[in-house]
């Protein structure tokens, strides 16, 4: 009894030191949190509009084989593609509105066309099946946990989001912001031979003192079965993906929740 006793008052003094713990070898430095680590590697590729976002870059297959950088931003079944502008800051410009429709339930992949940013350029050649981009972010949306893929594209990657609504299995729905360069070849088709066998439905926007591109949107939408066709014409100059956000205060516009509210629609 009484070494049980003694045993007893040893393991209550342990208990009772200053620490509360038993001693212990210290533990390392918490290593960097995920966002952090995702933060620095997004500003590699991006150095603005970052902020707040923690997405970590990574690389994809085209349809073709072609490596592209991709990012990936939300979780969910109702997935979405998004098509950048022409110019090197490729998917970096849709941060801001991917983030806000992240925010909003959708499932986002942005990527970097061929020849564009951190993406391969095969030969050399910017004018291959650049639609096989398209194709492939969305089967790599598709691995990620999407179940439903829509596509959206400003500029340039409207004529391209158009195309890969047609040559792309499964896609449900199509944005076009101020679509450009119809006439170029995307890989076997062009823009305008997309719409002429488009079978998804289309949502148009562009804006009246946006060039000539007024007179193309209402060419090409002429083209499409009228039953898919939704055409928003907005007063300004605004072009592309500043349709979706104020510059000057970094608002979203009325066309932000529109957009969002079409692809909720067309996504089961």
């Amino acid at each position: 009894m009484r070494g049980a006793a003694v045993l007893l008052l040893l393991l209550l003094a342990a208990g009772c030191s200053s620490s509360g713990h038993p001693a212990a070898t210290p533990s390392p430095s918490p290593s960097p949190s995920t966002s952090t680590v995702a933060n620095a590697k997004l500003n590699e590729r991006c150095p603005i509009q970052t902020d707040g976002i923690s997405a970590i870059p990574f690389m994809f297959r085209a349809g073709d084989g072609t490596k592209l950088l991709g990012l990936e931003l939300g979780t969910g079944t109702r997935g979405v593609v998004l098509v950048h502008e022409l110019g090197g800051g490729g998917l970096c410009g849709w941060l801001p509105y991917g983030s806000y429709l992240a925010a909003h339930g959708m499932h986002l992949l942005l990527y970097d066309t061929r020849c564009t940013g951190a993406s391969s350029c095969p030969d050399g050649d910017r004018s291959g099946d650049i639609v096989s981009d398209g194709a492939g972010a969305a089967a790599e949306l598709t691995r990620r946990g999407a179940r439903s893929v829509a596509v959206t594209g400003a500029s340039y990657g409207g004529a391209i989001a158009l195309a890969s609504a047609v040559r792309v299995r499964g896609m449900t729905a199509c944005v076009v912001l101020s679509g450009d360069l119809w006439s170029q070849d995307l890989g076997g088709i062009t823009g305008e031979q997309a719409a002429r066998r488009l079978a998804v439905p289309l949502f148009y926007a562009v804006a009246t003192q946006d060039g000539d591109r007024l007179a193309t949107a209402r060419r090409i939408v002429a083209l499409v079965r009228p039953s898919l066709v939704t055409l928003q014409v907005l007063n300004g100059p605004a072009h592309g993906w500043d349709l979706l956000q104020d510059q000057a205060s970094g608002r979203f516009t009325p066309l932000a929740a529109q957009v969002l509210e079409y692809l909720s629609t067309h996504l089961p």
